[in-house]
């Protein structure tokens, strides 16, 4: 199974750009608790709030993939 994690409000808008083109499972994390409740993907994570949460989503990943931006303008 193809997972891709989306970390931040980059990786997130990423994530649903994604969301009805690719078949994989798709997992965002957040600091931001609003834009965390606003996404259209169905597995979201509070970053730094729940590692156990972040560790079983991770696993039976045979691929994983990471996106998120760098900041700036």
């Amino acid at each position: 199974m193809i997972k891709i994690i989306g970390i931040g409000g980059c990786g997130d808008n990423i994530l649903n750009f994604l969301n009805t083109k690719i078949d994989a499972e798709l997992v965002t994390l957040q600091s931001d608790v609003k834009k965390l409740n606003d996404s259209k993907i169905k597995t979201r994570i509070k970053i730094g709030n729940d590692d156990k949460l972040l560790d079983s989503v991770l696993d039976g990943a045979d691929r994983l993939f990471i996106v998120a931006g760098f900041g700036g303008n």
